[in-house]
């Protein structure tokens, strides 16, 4: 009998936090550095992520300056450690906006589900011919949940 108790109340208190947690699909807002791993040089930066299975597929945006955006579709793979592995594996150009990728990028990035505040972050680094050539370009990528909004 104590043993139903403690197993339901172990019920009580975990499926509400896990009901509250945010799933790692949707729109992903916020900043990536560029220019070494300890740059602050930063831009608004945005991933949208669609999962099937442990594969993730999306788009990723870098908003440079106003109206001159850069998006890639993207790639990957989601871990049992709930890390990401994510490829740029096509450039999207902007109809009326002159504006390349100056490279294609993968991204390194840790999935932290929580019922406070659900973050997505992690590292980037260039994708070159000469992956362990010290002056490769890499940055780090600080993303948060966009929660839908409840009407």
């Amino acid at each position: 009998m104590i043993r139903i108790i403690v197993l339901s109340m172990c019920c009580l208190l975990i499926s509400p936090m896990a009901f509250a947690q945010e799933k790692l699909e949707g729109l992903w807002k916020g900043s990536i550095t560029d220019g070494g791993l300890d740059s602050e040089n930063s831009y608004d930066f945005e991933v949208f992520i669609k999962k099937e299975g442990k594969k993730i597929r999306g788009k990723s945006y870098v908003h440079l300056e106003r109206g001159k955006v850069v998006e890639m579709e993207i790639r990957g793979m989601l871990y049992g450690d709930m890390s990401l592995y994510l490829t740029d594996v096509e450039f999207i150009p902007l109809e009326g906006v002159e504006v390349k990728p100056r490279y294609t990028r993968k991204y390194q990035l840790l999935y932290r589900p929580s019922i406070w505040e659900t973050t997505l972050n992690g590292y980037w680094q260039a994708l070159i011919p000469t992956p362990f050539f010290d002056g490769r370009d890499r940055g780090r990528i600080f993303l948060k949940k966009v929660k839908k909004n409840k009407a």
